[in-house]
C-alpha cells in the first residue's frame, strides 16, 4: 500500500511541477490575457492543494 501512496504522490508532484511551469510561462508573456491566466491560475490550485496534502501527510 506504502507504494501505491508513493506512486500516487509522485505523480501529483510531477503534475504540479507542470502546472508550475506552464504558469510562469503564461506570466513571463506579456501579452498574456485574462483568460491564460485564470487557466493557469485553474492548474495551478489543485496541484498546490495536492502538494500541501502530501507535505502535510509526511509530517
Amino acid at each position: 500500500m506504502a507504494t501505491f501512496a508513493d506512486r500516487a504522490e509522485e505523480r501529483q508532484l510531477a503534475a504540479a511541477h507542470k502546472a508550475l511551469s506552464e504558469a510562469h510561462s503564461v506570466l513571463g508573456e506579456p501579452a498574456a490575457g485574462a483568460l491564460a491566466l485564470r487557466l493557469a491560475l485553474a492548474r495551478v490550485l489543485p496541484a498546490l492543494a495536492h502538494a500541501l496534502r502530501i507535505a502535510e501527510s509526511r509530517g
